[in-house]
Order: structure tokens, then sequence, then C-alpha cells
């Protein structure tokens, strides 16, 4: 058990040394040899865990994703509650100075790495689309939402969430502070709410901000 949390300890701390590194140089610049300097670790043990670069990426990409999607599996929340919870976390992530930087780094790499960007969209952004879509489903099942396509809600909403703003950072543009993007985030999730608002419900009450 001692020898399992070790190395479960080691995997972490390999995943955000690479996430360091990957951040500030690049994917294609940044190599297992350098992780493993950074880290005081074999090379060899790196790949002994995550086999190739490719995977120890794709990893980062994976953990980051799991961080905000834990409100959706929240089962006892309700569903304005748990979306603004993770419309929270999703905008924290995404238009973040870091979130904009790994943003930019896939964007770079994708077209030179075509299997590397499939399994970061299937790690990342399809991930993210297959459990909200979940999420959209069992509502809509369950007469929260009305009825309808779950995968396009799921998709309308992710579009909300970041929508022109991240376009507008990755240009420069200064963040809103943090009272200002509580405001916005209450009033996405109202709008969504009351786009796909059951037929016999009239009224969302917005989340206040």
């Amino acid at each position: 058990m001692a020898n399992q949390e070790i190395s479960q300890s080691r995997r972490q701390e390999m995943v955000q040394t690479a996430r360091k590194l990957f951040l500030l140089h690049g994917y294609a610049a940044t190599s297992m040899d350098k992780i493993a300097t950074e880290t005081g670790m074999a090379k060899q043990t790196l790949y002994n865990h995550f086999g190739n670069k490719e995977n120890l990426f794709t990893e980062v990409i994976r953990q980051t994703a799991a961080s905000f999607l834990i409100p959706l599996q929240d089962e006892n929340s309700p569903l304005p509650t748990m979306l603004h919870d993770f419309g929270k976390k999703f905008r924290h992530h995404l238009l973040s100075d870091e979130g904009l930087a790994m943003y930019r780094i896939l964007m770079a790499e994708a077209y030179r790495f075509p299997d590397l960007a499939r399994n970061i969209y299937q790690s990342g952004p399809g991930a993210t689309i297959h459990l909200v879509t979940q999420v959209m489903n069992k509502a809509m099942q369950e007469g929260a939402l009305q009825p309808g396509d779950p995968q396009f809600a799921a998709e309308m909403l992710l579009s909300m969430l970041v929508g022109t703003e991240r376009t507008l950072r990755l240009l420069g543009d200064q963040p809103a502070n943090e009272s200002d993007d509580e405001h916005k985030l209450a009033h996405i999730i109202q709008a969504f709410m009351k786009a796909f608002a059951p037929a016999n419900q009239e009224d969302y009450q917005e989340i206040p901000s």
C-alpha cells in the first residue's frame, strides 16, 4: 500500500512537472529528457509510467478536464446549481492565463501531430461534451429540461460559457473582475435554463450573484 502511494505520488509529480514545462516551452520543445531532469527521476521511470511523451501530455489534459467536471457528478445538486458550479470551474480553467497558454499550445501543435490532437480531443473536449451530454439527457428524461437533443444542449452551454471571451483574452483583452465574472456566469446559466425550460415551467429564478 505504501509503495503504491509513493508510486502515485511520483506519477503525479511527473504530470505536474510536465505541465509546467509544456506551458513554458510548448509540446515539441519539451523532451522526456527535460522532464526527467526537472523531476530528478530517471527517464526510464517516465516511460514506465506513461510510455511516451504523447501519453504524458494527454494525461495532463485529462487531469485538467477531470478537475472541472467534478460538479457534474453531484447527483444531489439541483440542475441550475450543478451547472453553475461546473461553469465556474470550467470558465476558471479555460479563461485563466494557464488555460489560454495551453490552448495556444494545442492549436499550434494540432496540425503537426494529428494523432496527438485526436487523443487530446478525446481526453479533454470530447470527455467534457460526453459528460455534459449525459447530464442534459438525464435532466430531459426527468423533466428538468424540455425534451430535445442533449448533445446540442451540451454544446450550446459550453459555447455560452466561454464564447467570444476566450478569443478576446487570447488577443489581449483584460479579464473581468471576480464579481463581474460571477454576475455574467449567473446570467449565462439563467439564459440557458430559460431556453430549455419545460413547457410547464414559466419562471426560472436566477442564482444570486
